[in-house]
């Protein structure tokens, strides 16, 4: 049964679980643990991204977010073409912004994405060769972002400056302005 299709909460509670598993080990790659580098590279070849891609589907934002979550951690050396593009796509398919928590789910794109703006690496250079339009892309999103009024909605107020933050940080990136952000 495609994902998309499920409704099962204890199901979906536990692929978020699994995330959670998969979610760790990449961060220990990243800060260079040698098992967790080769746990992660075998969980690369076996289709990782594919799979969390496929959670992804499933209507639960918890689990949504989960998922983005976990691709923020994937190592960039880990990440090819085609998981590029499906992030890519996240933030090119999103016609609204206000539906469930698609601000957070935008805001971890966009992180995603200045990994990769910034990336020395393969990945990095065919990220800004292939996807230069993401600019335009997290324009056009701050443009739809600032026209929402939120006023008098603390929470709605929170999600709209986190998407905001995180389409700035990426288009930052993307010019080559490495300075930090305060704040």
């Amino acid at each position: 049964m495609p994902l998309k299709l499920l409704r099962n909460k204890q199901m979906m509670s536990a692929i978020g679980a699994v995330v959670g598993v998969i979610k760790v080990y990449c961060q220990r790659a990243n800060d260079e643990d040698p098992d967790a580098i080769e746990v992660s590279n075998k969980l690369d070849a076996a289709g990782r991204e594919q799979v969390l891609f496929q959670a992804k589907e499933a209507p639960d934002d918890d689990l949504k977010v989960l998922v983005m979550e976990c691709l923020l951690e994937v190592p960039i050396n880990n990440l090819q073409a085609p998981e590029v593009s499906n992030i890519v796509d996240i933030v090119a398919d999103c016609d609204n912004l206000t539906v469930g928590r698609t601000e957070e789910i935008l805001s971890h794109a966009f992180s995603i994405m200045r990994k990769l703006a910034t990336d020395d690496g393969e990945e990095g250079i065919h990220f800004r060769r292939f996807h230069a339009a993401a600019i335009h892309m997290a324009l056009d999103i701050l443009v739809r972002n600032s026209g929402r009024d939120t006023r008098g909605h603390e929470s709605e107020s929170a999600e709209k400056a986190e998407l905001s933050v995180g389409a700035v940080k990426f288009l930052r990136a993307s010019s080559f302005d490495c300075m930090p952000l305060s704040g």
